[in-house]
């Protein structure tokens, strides 16, 4: 198993702007990559980690979709590992190089939104998850031969506002946090087609892809 454990840097609203408040917890996150097979016992040591992204969720018809042939197993296994660490969560990640090139049609309207965060939120409540990682490669930008459009910037940050408003309305039902978080590119053209100043006010954690500095 491949598993990417990322340096998170904790972004909660007016966090840095307000020293009065208790700096946020630290978050140790992995991104478990398993692809096409079941995950073993004991493969996976819960007490070291705070979240696992699960990697990855497709996207078809604009809707997330299961990625892999033992995702359903794959999920039942990591939401066994909180009888070890009642403080995980389990959120699964959508996206990803291969599977980015519907975002630009999923962020483009106000309806193709609503379509996309009503599967998260059915995928979320199928597989009793705590939320969802947006993995984006890249607004803007080709990616792996991705359509893009220059309207993608600020696409963007209305998905990640309206995904972050619709999650609080669940979490009122479901009586728990769901989390919101980005996977986002380490370069400059990442920052200069998104706004981060912005989307950092509706997730809980940008995770940056660290290795991409390599």
């Amino acid at each position: 198993m491949r598993a990417f454990v990322l340096l998170s840097l904790a972004v909660l609203p007016g966090i840095l702007a307000a020293a009065s408040l208790p700096a946020p917890k630290d978050q140790i996150i992995a991104y478990v990559f398993v692809k096409d097979r079941v995950i073993q016992p004991g493969e996976i040591d819960a007490n070291k980690l705070t979240r696992i992204n699960y990697a990855f969720a497709n996207v078809q018809g604009g809707r997330i979709v299961e990625g892999f042939a033992h995702d359903r197993e794959n999920f039942a296994a990591l939401n066994e590992l909180k009888k070890q660490n009642a403080g995980l969560a389990v959120l699964v990640s959508v996206g990803g190089w291969t599977w980015s090139g519907q975002f630009s049609d999923v962020a483009l309207t106000k309806h193709s939104r609503e379509v996309f965060i009503d599967s998260a939120v059915d995928f979320i409540e199928r597989y009793r998850l705590d939320g969802l990682d947006i993995d984006w490669e890249y607004p803007g930008m080709t990616g792996d031969n991705n359509k893009f459009r220059p309207g993608d910037k600020k696409n963007y940050t209305a998905l990640l506002k309206e995904l972050r408003a619709r999650f609080d309305k669940e979490e009122r039902k479901l009586s728990r946090h769901l989390f919101t978080s980005v996977a986002t590119g380490s370069s400059r053209a990442f920052l200069a087609h998104t706004e981060m100043k912005k989307v950092q006010r509706y997730v809980d954690t940008v995770n940056l892809m660290a290795y991409d500095y390599y």
